[in-house]
C-alpha cells in the first residue's frame, strides 16, 4: 500500500469541506463525510491507477470520483500525493 501525503492545500480543502458540511448539516454528518473521504484515501492508496489520468490537464495527475468531491492525486512507486479534494461543481482546471 502507497503512503499518504496531503499537500497543504489539500488539507485546506479538508478542513473546508469539514466546516461546510457542519455548518449545514451538523457535526456528525461532517465527520460522517469526512471519514469516507479518508476511505477514498485508502482506496487510492491500494490501487494507484484506479484513478482517471489527467495528463491533458497536469501531466501525471489522476482524479478520483469520491462522493460529491474530486480527489486529485499524483504518485510514484512508494507514495500518493493528494494535491486537492474539489468540490464537483467547481472549476477545477482553474485550481489545480
Amino acid at each position: 500500500m502507497h503512503k499518504i501525503h496531503k499537500q497543504h492545500k489539500a488539507e485546506q480543502d479538508l478542513i473546508d469541506i469539514w466546516l461546510y458540511s457542519c455548518q449545514n448539516w451538523g457535526v456528525n454528518q461532517a465527520d460522517y463525510y469526512l471519514d469516507q473521504l479518508d476511505e477514498s484515501f485508502k482506496i487510492i492508496a491500494m490501487n494507484p491507477e484506479i484513478g482517471v489520468k489527467i495528463d491533458y490537464i497536469r501531466n501525471g495527475y489522476f482524479k478520483y470520483q469520491a462522493k460529491e468531491h474530486i480527489i486529485f492525486y499524483k504518485y510514484n512507486d512508494s507514495s500518493i500525493q493528494v494535491i486537492r479534494v474539489l468540490g464537483n461543481d467547481m472549476d477545477y482546471i482553474q485550481h489545480l
